[in-house]
């Protein structure tokens, strides 16, 4: 299964690679794909985008599609960034910006 999970996040081919030998993207799909290989009914995504270049946001916002479209897992995404938005969530909720007292 894992081996599946590896496949479905292109990175077979980091199989053998130690999680602390990955990039920081590689780190973050990898730990998507093991909170998915019990097919939880809730997963949390809080700010999996944060800190990835373009190329590994990327990759999370394709599998997070993914995940969407193809699992019975709810996804709850939490995120500041308007960049990483997920054509595939359908309903959002936008709280209000706090403005600091000057």
């Amino acid at each position: 299964l894992g081996q599946q999970w590896l496949a479905a996040i292109g990175m077979t081919d980091k199989a053998g690679t130690s999680f602390h030998q990955l990039s920081h993207g590689e780190q973050r799909l990898c730990l998507i794909a093991r909170a998915m290989i019990k097919h939880p009914l809730l997963l949390l995504l809080d700010e999996p985008c944060r800190g990835l270049d373009a190329i590994n946001r990327e990759r999370v916002i394709v599998l997070t599609e993914k995940l969407i479209q193809q699992s019975n897992t709810t996804l709850l995404y939490v995120s500041h960034e308007n960049e990483a938005v997920i054509d595939s969530i359908s309903h959002t909720l936008t709280l209000p910006q706090k403005h600091s007292a000057s």
